[in-house]
């Protein structure tokens, strides 16, 4: 939900104009104004319009109390006449200017709905300056240019004595007008405001955002309005855009919000002047919430009764539907029926017959297989019998062979068996021969030892000298 427009507004007693009444059809108009009335607050010139050509000035000067005539001779006259639409927020910010700059003016409140012409200005446009030297121009950026250099303003408002800053403020008006305008008109009305890039809602809702985070992260990143310390006529610009989206659900940023929250609390006229507009927001927002409750009730009361004619007519048809699909089916069926009943009489006849057929041919068929079975039993009867005979004639055969072989194999084994005791016989006996030998050999080697032993007992004892050389020749 959007943001009540009563947020932007700061505690102060607005002043009453006595302004003009709306100009209507006025294609024809030629301005008049009678002598200018002072405020009793404010040095701002109010003009009491002529409705009619050929009205005579001075008749409607004495309408005027003598109370609040101005003595001409004691007070400077007004700079120009400013017309202004209180619920067009591009014809507000030069209003504003020339209030926060106490310059004397004369205000007229038009419509710019309706056909809104004059002969100083052909193209209708709101708002319109006419200068007291008779110069007549409108755009609301080049009017507020005009005045602040045509007139000298307090330099806070375009920085007429900076170039960087007058240009920074040049930008963000252009900027404003391009970019920031354009996108806040798609969101406020996104089926109704035609361009050549127009997007869908939701498109157009980021681009704002983007646009906002130029606002905050460059014009504003070092001071808290565009010009300076001080609201100047690109923050009257922009202020009085942004009003224009609590007429909407877009959401504004916290460092938006606290942006025209200070432009309202840094302008003692802001809330004389945004009043209007900004009850045209809050009553536009209600309209549209009005308007998107009925416009759903519509659409679900249509969709239903949509449905329910739908539904009725689909009904009818699934019923008619029926009847006709009932009667077919029951044609379908009682013809089924006829076929089903021819076909089984000619089945039943054709299967008789068939049967019939069938068993003689089976009877014969079977016949012919007994008798081909029982003389091919026969044969292979007759060869098997005769291959018995082979095979066992081939089986004695091979059975007399291997007993032959067997025979032949067991003398040979016998033979060999012979010899094999023959060989252990020769060797016990020459194992025999050697032992014996062996203890001859032993018993003759301890003889001659006992032999050598005695004889060497016998002999003298030799000196050991003699005993040693002995040795040593040994």
């Amino acid at each position: 939900m959007g943001v009540d427009a009563e947020y932007i507004q700061v505690e102060a007693q607005p002043y009453e104009y006595q302004t003009s009444e709306v100009v209507e059809n006025a294609a024809s108009f030629q301005y008049q104004a009678t002598e200018p009335r002072q405020e009793s607050t404010h040095d701002v010139y109010v003009y009491e319009d002529q409705m009619q050509l050929g009205v005579d000035p001075m008749a409607q000067q004495m309408a005027v109390p003598e109370n609040e005539m101005l003595d001409p001779q004691n007070s400077a006259p007004p700079l120009g006449e400013l017309f202004v639409d209180r619920t067009a927020p591009e014809s507000l910010a030069p209003w504003l200017l020339l209030l926060d700059a106490n310059a004397m003016f004369v205000i007229h409140l038009v419509d710019s709905n309706t056909s809104y012409r004059t002969m100083a200005n052909p193209h209708g446009k709101i708002p319109t300056w006419i200068d007291a030297d008779g110069s007549c121009l409108w755009e609301s950026n080049a009017v507020m240019r005009y005045l602040c250099l045509k007139h000298k303003l307090d330099p806070q408002f375009y920085a007429t004595n900076d170039l960087n800053l007058r240009t920074r403020t040049d930008m963000a008006l252009d900027w404003c007008t391009t970019v920031l305008f354009p996108h806040i008109r798609q969101v406020l009305d996104p089926t109704g405001y035609e361009r050549h890039d127009a997007t869908d809602l939701a498109t157009a809702k980021l681009y704002l955002d983007m646009d906002f985070k130029i606002l905050t992260d460059y014009f504003l990143r070092e001071t808290p309005f565009v010009g300076g310390e001080y609201p100047n006529i690109a923050d009257y610009a922009i202020g009085m855009q942004c009003l224009m989206l609590f007429a909407t659900d877009y959401p504004l940023a916290d460092k938006v919000r606290s942006y025209l929250y200070n432009i309202a609390e840094n302008s003692e006229n802001w809330n004389e002047v945004t009043g209007t507009l900004r009850d045209h927001c809050t009553a536009m927002q209600q309209e549209h919430r009005a308007y998107e409750i009925e416009a759903d009730r519509r659409k679900k009361q249509q969709a239903s009764f949509q449905r329910q004619l739908e539904d009725e007519r689909f009904a009818q048809q699934v019923q008619e539907q029926q009847v006709v699909e009932e009667e077919a089916w029951k044609q379908r069926m009682e013809d089924e029926k006829q076929q089903r009943e021819a076909e089984y009489q000619r089945r039943c006849h054709e299967m008789d017959e068939a049967m019939e057929r069938g068993w003689n041919q089976r009877a014969q068929q079977e016949e012919q297989q007994r008798s081909a079975e029982e003389g091919s039993w026969k044969s292979r009867m007759t060869g098997k019998v005769e291959d018995l005979k082979a095979e066992i004639g081939k089986l004695r055969e091979e059975e007399t062979a291997a007993m032959a072989a067997f025979m032949a194999k067991k003398a040979e084994q016998e033979k060999e068996l012979e010899e094999l005791e023959t060989v252990i016989n020769q060797w016990k006996a020459d194992k025999q021969a050697r032992e014996e030998a062996e203890a001859a050999r032993a018993e003759a080697e301890a003889k001659a030892a006992e032999e050598a032993a005695a004889k060497a007992a016998s002999k003298p004892a030799a000196k050991p000298g003699v005993r040693k050389a002995a040795k040593k020749s040994k």
